[in-house]
């Protein structure tokens, strides 16, 4: 295990103080303080953490030097406490760290004497990480579900109100024959038979016969409503609002268009 010497009195010409409320790049140690009152304090900070980082690597403390190396690098940046930090990386398996630690190293120190080497160290940990290769795209959402059935709720009130109106129409028919059944007896009825028999039987028909007007006409505006609502089952038709009224003189619809 091989790190490079730095000499930290001097560190300050070769890189950029960080400010503590900027981000570090890095991992650092756990209790890492970056922030110092002067330069010399910051000098003597980053010295005490790059010490540290090389008796964790003489015991094998990798993982702990990484952050040690780390937050050195953070207080100030030197191109050896970069390179130490990659191997430090490489050693501890953070072959991803090492392998970016070591092209920022390269980037930014193409001179530096052992650049060689550095080279060398990048490409056999790129090629202990494997190239790197695009995650695939997300899967398309799946598209949404039919309803149940096959059938939405246009359809399904639209079959209700056909169902209603073969009831109605059913209902008209039969208060239609006893209205009819009525109007024989009032035909068949004997001479002398008293007159409030007959007012009644006449009565009864009539009553009969507004029923049967009154079932045939909700019938046929309920079918007109089911038709309607079946045909323009659409989602590229014009919208239109069905409602059946009812008025003195009869029964019919009202139409609502939205085109």
């Amino acid at each position: 295990m091989k790190l490079v010497p730095v000499v930290l009195l001097i560190a300050l010409a070769a890189g950029r103080n960080v400010r503590g409320d900027e981000a570090p790049p890095y991992a650092l140690a756990p209790e890492c303080r970056v922030e110092a009152e002067t330069d010399l304090a910051r000098r003597s900070l980053a010295a005490f953490w790059f010490e540290q980082g090389k008796s964790q690597v003489e015991r094998e403390a990798f993982a702990e030097a990484v952050g040690s190396f780390a937050c050195s690098q953070a207080i100030l940046p030197h191109p050896s406490t970069l390179y130490n930090l990659a191997r430090a990386a490489e050693w501890a398996g953070d072959l991803d760290t090492a392998l970016r630690v070591l092209r920022e190293y390269i980037a930014q120190n193409p001179d530096a004497e052992n650049i060689a080497e550095a080279r060398d160290l990048a490409q056999d940990i790129q090629a202990r990480v494997g190239p790197w290769v695009e995650p695939p795209p997300a899967p398309s959402p799946p598209p949404p579900a039919a309803p149940a059935g096959g059938a939405d709720a246009q359809s399904v009130v639209g079959w209700v109100a056909v169902a209603l109106a073969a009831g109605s129409a059913a209902a008209g028919l039969a208060l239609a024959g006893l209205a009819a059944a009525e109007q024989q007896k009032i035909d068949d009825a004997p001479d002398g038979i008293p007159w409030r028999v007959v007012a009644g039987q006449e009565a009864d028909r009539d009553d009969f016969v507004t029923g049967m007007a009154a079932c045939l006409g909700a019938a046929g505006a309920a079918a007109l409503t089911g038709v309607l609502l079946l045909v323009l089952d659409d989602d590229e038709a014009p919208a239109i609002d069905v409602a059946p009224t009812v008025a003195a003189d009869g029964v019919g619809l009202v139409l609502l268009g939205r085109f």
